[in-house]
């Protein structure tokens, strides 16, 4: 009765261990699928660039554009990036320890995406007669390039 124990102690332990190898692996997929939601909402939001049109020879259809514009941003980031964060969270408090580099780099790249996605949505808000205008112009694109940075490292990590 003993052996028999044993050996289906042996069993469960090495079952066990594949779980785990499959849980690494389901966890990484899981991770590359974050990747790409963010680069979904990432094509979506590139394309648009900022309107900026003095108020006094605005017309109705640039205000309209204008308008749209802003609320295509606002959605992405509220109803799209902020929920994807929210998982990305949840997710992690599940990881085991041995996946944290990967998903610290995953979060690296969100935390930049958003800040880019941030800055856009602020670009496009400004006022044509706001002074810092020609910053946030200025820093798009710098944290455009930040963000690639740290998303092109998360993708070679989960490689």
């Amino acid at each position: 009765m003993r052996k028999m124990l044993l050996i289906f102690t042996l069993l469960l332990v090495s079952f066990n261990l594949v779980w785990a190898k499959d849980s690494a692996g389901q966890s990484q997929k899981k991770l590359k699928g974050f990747l790409d939601s963010i680069v979904q909402i990432e094509n979506q939001a590139r394309p648009v660039q900022p309107m900026a049109v003095p108020l006094a020879g605005r017309t109705r259809a640039q205000d309209k554009e204008m308008m749209s514009r802003i609320e295509l941003l606002d959605n992405l980031l509220f109803k799209k990036a902020r929920p994807l964060n929210k998982e990305i969270s949840d997710y992690g408090a599940s990881l085991h320890e041995s996946m944290n580099p990967q998903y610290s780099v995953v979060r690296d790249a969100y935390s930049a995406f958003d800040d880019w996605l941030n800055a856009k949505l602020s670009l496009q808000n400004a006022g044509v007669n706001n002074p810092g205008l020609e910053q946030l112009r200025k820093n798009e694109p710098i944290l455009y390039q930040e963000y690639q940075t740290k998303f092109k490292a998360a993708q070679a990590q989960l490689k």
